[in-house]
Order: structure tokens, then sequence, then C-alpha cells
């Protein structure tokens, strides 16, 4: 077929007729010997009608056609082999297009199931957080509700019976004054100053501010600000009050002073105080992330340990005790008599159910047992309590 083509384009361009047999085979022609290549060629045309041939020389016509049909091999070979590298580009590049899509594909994919996965863990803990709040405050009312209807019923009680008496002091005070009601003029102030941006109040040359007290706002941990403030409260009530222990609270970063360096480190934090002058002594315990409350009860011979996670630190205990032994020894210049001392951690006290509210529970502790009376609050009362809290600060002044 190739030689085909080429006879036809030689007789396009006029070329004088002849045999083709003649021309292929004429025994005077003086060429090289023919390979393979030109008997194949000489046998496939050798059957075929005349053809138009040119004219020139038999020997230049064979050299003529040898040529051609190498130049023609050659060229359909480059031709089909750059053809061939070209498909192959076009299929590796078609290949790595669709490997790229594919992982593309994947990876949006797996980043969209994430972050459908977060949102869903997100909302569902914002959930959860929503419905623990919900909780306490009913938790909160029904208490409150409960002890409204306790004294309407002992109230009527006493009415019926006549002669006998309600003890109506204990009760009151229990529902009123350990648990007095939030006005909405108290929740004006601390609105106002939880939107202030100066300092909100002083209390023996400790500062709150906006940030301290948004601490106790939701399910925020108290900072050491907080804490310390609120057990300058207490000490502030106890002096100003003729009927209440005399109490000294030390500051949060005492027990961890004291842990670190031992009594030469805190020696001098007593400089001009005289400890054994007090009934009791309150220290703030923190843990890292854990806020505990010790109680050094110098009238009662015993030091107590609050934890509102019922965790026990013998630790802290002996710390504490030795603690005495050298304050005394160093003030007082003698050996302090341990006899009939009890240490251990109190037993029966309530409990956080959450993760947050450990500084709440040590403040309450503190201002209760300072007062020598029983602790009897749960974890439905945090909300209410951290908001009293904030009135109490701003207030500079414990309303119960």
């Amino acid at each position: 077929m190739k030689y085909q083509r080429l006879l036809e384009q030689l007789s396009v361009i006029g070329a004088p007729q002849r045999n083709l047999n003649d021309t292929l085979f004429d025994k005077s022609i003086h060429a090289p010997e023919a390979t393979d290549l030109d008997r194949s060629l000489s046998r496939s045309t050798y059957s075929s009608k005349e053809h138009s041939v040119s004219s020139q020389s038999p020997s230049k016509l064979t050299m003529s056609l040898y040529s051609a049909s190498d130049l023609d091999a050659s060229t359909s070979t480059v031709k089909s082999s750059a053809k061939d590298k070209s498909i192959l580009g076009q299929t590796s590049m078609c290949i790595l297009r669709g490997l790229n899509q594919s992982s593309l594909g994947h990876e949006l994919n797996d980043l969209e199931s994430w972050h459908h996965e977060f949102m869903q863990k997100y909302n569902l803990k914002k959930r959860f957080g929503q419905i623990e709040r919900e909780k306490e405050n009913l938790r909160q009312q029904l208490y409150r509700q409960k002890a409204r209807n306790e004294l309407t019923r002992l109230e009527s009680l006493r009415e019926s019976l006549g002669d006998l008496s309600v003890d109506e002091v204990v009760l009151r005070s229990t529902v009123s004054d350990e648990f007095p009601d939030i006005t909405e003029e108290m929740e004006d102030t601390i609105n106002k100053s939880l939107r202030s941006r100066q300092v909100i109040t002083e209390c023996m040359r400790l500062e709150i501010t906006a940030a301290d007290l948004s601490t106790l706002c939701g399910l925020t941990w108290l900072n050491d600000q907080v804490i310390n403030f609120y057990m300058n409260l207490i000490m502030d009530r106890a002096e100003k009050s003729k009927s209440l222990p005399k109490v000294y609270c030390f500051h949060s970063f005492f027990y961890t002073r004291l842990c670190s360096a031992g009594y030469s480190g805190v020696r001098r934090w007593t400089k001009k105080v005289d400890l054994f002058s007090h009934e009791m002594v309150i220290l703030p315990v923190h843990l890292s992330v854990h806020w505990c409350l010790a109680v050094i009860d110098l009238k009662e011979k015993k030091i107590d340990y609050y934890d509102s996670m019922g965790g026990t630190n013998e630790g802290c205990l002996r710390q504490l005790r030795d603690y005495i032994v050298g304050e005394y020894k160093d003030k007082k210049g003698g050996a302090f008599d341990l006899t009939g001392w009890q240490y251990g951690a109190v037993r029966g006290i309530p409990h956080q159910m959450n993760g947050s509210d450990c500084g709440v529970f040590a403040c309450q502790y503190a201002q209760i047992v300072s007062k020598r009376r029983k602790i009897d609050f749960d974890q439905s009362h945090m909300p209410y309590f951290r908001q009293k809290m904030q009135f109490e600060i701003v207030s500079c002044k414990l309303i119960t």
C-alpha cells in the first residue's frame, strides 16, 4: 500500500509510463544488491497493472524508491513513537489527576466528617452545661420552697398546739439568715460592678476587679484573689463581732510556701500576729487545680481538713501540726503540748457534683465553720452562693 501511494504520486507529476516489472528487474541496472525489503516490495508490485513512472534512469528510480520507502518508514516510526509518548503522557496526567482528585476528595470527606463530629460534641457539651445549670437552679428553688413549706407547717402546728412553741430563731436562721434572698437591687449592684473597668472594692490591701468578680459567674473556677478576699471578709466579720470566735485566715500562698520551704519559709508571715490569741486559724489549701480548706482549732485542740471531693491529705495535717509546734517555739520560746490533739478529714460534709465549684465549697466551709455552725448545704446551692459571694465582695461585707 505504501508503494502504491508513491507510484500514484509519481504519476501525478507526469512521469512517462513504463512497465514496473521491467524497471525493477532490468539486468543493466547498476544498483546495490537488492535487499529483502526491495524483493518483497517488487513482488508486491509485480502483479499490479501498469503504473506511471518517472523518466529517470532505472538506477535512480530504484534508489528513489528505496530512499522514499526508508524515509516513509522512519517518519512513520518517529510519528508513531511521538504519538505513543503523547498518549502515554496524557494517560499519566489523567491518572495523576484522578489520583489527586480522589485523594483530595477523601481528605475533604474526612474534614467534613471531623467538623460534623466536632460540632455535635460541642453542641452536646454546651447543652449538658445548660442542663446542669437548669438542674442546679431547680434544686435551689425546690430546697427554698421546701424550707418555706416546713416553716409554714411548723407555724400552723404551733398555733394548733397553743402551749407548745417552736424554736423560730433556729428555724428562721436556717431559712433566712443562711440563705437570704438576692433582691433585684443586689442583682443590679452585681451587674453594674461586672461592667466596671476599674477596681471595684478593696479590703485589707486586697483589690478586686471585674475580671476577678467574673470568676464567680456560671461554672468558672475561682481565682486566688477572690478566695483571699473572702477570707479577709471572714476575719473582718469576726473582729467586729462580740459573739463570734476570733479567727485568723492565712493567704492562699501560705500552704504552698510551707510545703516548699518548711517553717523557716513562713516564719515571718506572723511577725505582727499572735496566732495563739485566736480560737481558730483558717487557711485555704490549693492543690494545683483543686481548692480545699484546713482549720486549726486551738480551742478544741484539733486540725480539720475539708475537701469537697472527699480527700484526706494526711500530709497536709502533718505539715500543719509541725507548723504549730515550730510557731509556738519561735514566738513563745517553749514546747507546744500536743496532748489530746486530733487530726483528720471531716466526714459527712457536702461534696461537689461537678469539677468547677471546689472554690465555692471551700469558702462556704470557712464562712460557716468560723461561726461554729453546722454545715448544711449541698450542690444545689452553688448558683445561689456564687451570686451571694459576688454581692458580699462588692459590698465588702458578709451578709450572713
